[in-house]
């Protein structure tokens, strides 16, 4: 399967974001990620840190969106990682556990955007 057919095949189109987050784990620690993707359903962050398939994590960021910023807190599921080629960290897909109302609206906002 190409990579075309595969994001064709996607639930929810994702939307190339470059979002800097907070990552905290159960065992109370935390790290910096980068959010390179998002959708309705989930997204894919780049990090330093490999998280285990299964995992729950509270993400926190706050998008600027044409000069406005709107805070994001929710809990990820972790799906799946891979390690990135020269040592330059994890990439980590994510599907949302329960995404707030203003997250929804917030990717609806860029969904619009995209679409412009």
């Amino acid at each position: 399967m190409t990579e075309q057919s595969h994001l064709e095949q996607r639930r929810h189109p994702r939307i190339k974001v470059a979002w800097k987050a907070i990552i905290s784990c159960t065992d109370k620690s935390q790290f910096t990620a980068k959010i390179d993707n998002i959708s309705r359903g989930g997204g894919h962050f780049l990090s330093p840190r490999q998280l285990p398939k299964g995992s729950t994590v509270l993400l926190q960021a706050q998008p600027l969106i044409k000069g406005q910023a709107y805070p994001v807190k929710v809990i990820l599921r972790i799906a799946h990682t891979h390690l990135l080629t020269q040592n330059q960290g994890v990439g980590t897909g994510f599907s949302f556990v329960t995404p707030p109302e203003s997250l929804v609206r917030l990717i609806r906002l860029l969904e619009a955007n995209v679409q412009v």
